[in-house]
Parts: C-alpha cells; structure tokens; sequence
C-alpha cells in the first residue's frame, strides 16, 4: 500500500494476513457445515462431500506406483469445484467477522471506511483487515 506509513490523517491500521496453503487447510466438516449455512440442499452437500471424501493418492516411486492413501482435509487443485468451494468458506468467514465487528462496540473504522462500513477485504487467499490505528 503506497504511503501507507506516512503521518497523513488518523492514525490507520491495515494488516495482510496469507492464508498460506488456503487450499490445503481447509477443513471438510467446516466446509460441509458452510454449504449447509449457505442453504445447499442436502443431496447436494451429500454429493460434495462424496467428491471430497472418496478419492485416493498415489506416489509413483521409479515410474512405480508404490501404494495408495486417503486425503483428511483440503482441496484438490485442478478439481473445478475447489475454487467456488474455497470461495464460499472465505464468504463464511467474512460474515463472521462483519458479525464480530458489528457487535464490538470497541471496533473502530479506518477513517477512510466508516461511511460504508469496510473492515475487510478478501482477495483468493489473501485477507485485509483496516481499522482505525489508535493505540487504545
């Protein structure tokens, strides 16, 4: 952010969170529970968490397939679904934080976001917080 640091203004805080390896963090349950959050029909949730569930790894040792094991949590790359799946877990967790800031009457705004109320921004696995820069 250009100039951000300079003593122009209220004082402001902007923090960068990297949702490092966002993809393969997500949890399954957290993810099944979101859809579910999100009104997905049952039948549909059923057969995401089939795509998510039941596939298998291989590691291929000297051109040998040396056995095969489960995936527990993540997202696969390359699955079409995944992006739109990992898109409606950072939705969820945006409507978290707009709620926690909502009822946090210590919450203050960056003084360039009060007016519509912009606390956060999420850009794929990258994550933005402003507020207000005060010390107290």
């Amino acid at each position: 952010m250009r100039n951000y640091h300079k003593d122009i203004g209220c004082p402001r805080l902007a923090l960068k969170v990297d949702l490092m390896k966002a993809f393969d963090m997500v949890d399954w349950g957290f993810l099944l529970e979101t859809l579910a959050a999100f009104h997905f029909p049952p039948n549909i949730i059923t057969w995401i968490k089939a795509c998510l569930t039941t596939f298998k790894f291989s590691i291929s040792f000297n051109g040998e397939l040396a056995g095969f094991f489960s995936g527990k949590r993540g997202l696969r790359q390359g699955d079409p679904m995944s992006p739109y799946l990992f898109v409606r877990a950072m939705e969820f967790l945006s409507k978290i934080l707009t709620k926690r800031i909502a009822d946090s009457p210590s919450f203050k705004f960056h003084w360039k976001c009060d007016k519509i109320k912009l606390s956060h921004l999420c850009f794929a696995d990258d994550l933005i917080m402003l507020c207000h820069g005060s010390p107290s």
